[in-house]
């Protein structure tokens, strides 16, 4: 909420809306962690060039992915020499690694779209593209509240084992509980031992 409440429509209040609200590990369903912004190299044959933001992925079965990111304005376009220039770098300093560069981009109404890219024939192809919205805690929470209901009606609510002393389970409505089930006494001989018991 902080972010978006007084990020401005330039590169670095992108980027930031993008890194602390993790929408990178979304977009590619990896753990990612960013390692540098406006990074500064140079690349073989290529010459100088400008990383808006680094990052590095790790999906679950441990495969390392290097992720360049462009961020771009709302009226900017996603330039092909920038992609090529990202994809460039990551061939030479990170030959073992998968390449995956994205561009973010400011639009509408507070929405902000990821592009996964790639390099064809010298074009630049889209390979994925969302839109995201943030909200506030009270609208993410409601939103994931009305996810979590059963299709035919209220949550189903089951308590602790240790605050429902073991064996109470909240009824569906939540209204009541079921009561503790009853223990059988075992029967007790007249000598005072169970009824099941040798006597010696």
């Amino acid at each position: 909420e902080i972010s978006r409440a007084y990020a401005l429509d330039d590169e670095q209040a992108l980027l930031a809306i993008v890194r602390y609200n993790r929408l990178v590990d979304t977009f590619l369903g990896l753990t990612t962690y960013s390692l540098q912004n406006h990074l500064r190299t140079t690349v073989t044959d290529v010459g100088q060039i400008e990383i808006d933001e680094l990052y590095f992925g790790l999906d679950k079965r441990g495969c390392h992915y290097v992720i360049p990111v462009q961020a771009k304005g709302g009226k900017d376009k996603i330039g092909v020499v920038q992609i090529g220039q990202d994809i460039a770098f990551a061939a030479e300093r990170f030959p073992d690694m998968r390449c995956r560069p994205i561009a973010a981009q400011f639009m509408a109404d507070g929405v902000i779209a990821l592009f996964e890219l790639t390099l064809k024939d010298r074009q630049v192809k889209v390979v994925e593209e969302r839109h995201y919205r943030l909200g506030t805690l009270f609208e993410t929470t409601a939103r994931v509240l009305s996810f979590s209901r059963l299709p035919d009606g209220p949550i189903f609510h089951r308590r602790c084992p240790l605050e429902a002393g073991g064996d109470q389970v909240a009824a569906r409505d939540g209204h009541e509980a079921n009561k503790r089930r009853p223990t059988t006494p075992r029967p007790v001989s007249s000598g005072g031992r169970a009824s099941g018991q040798a006597r010696r």
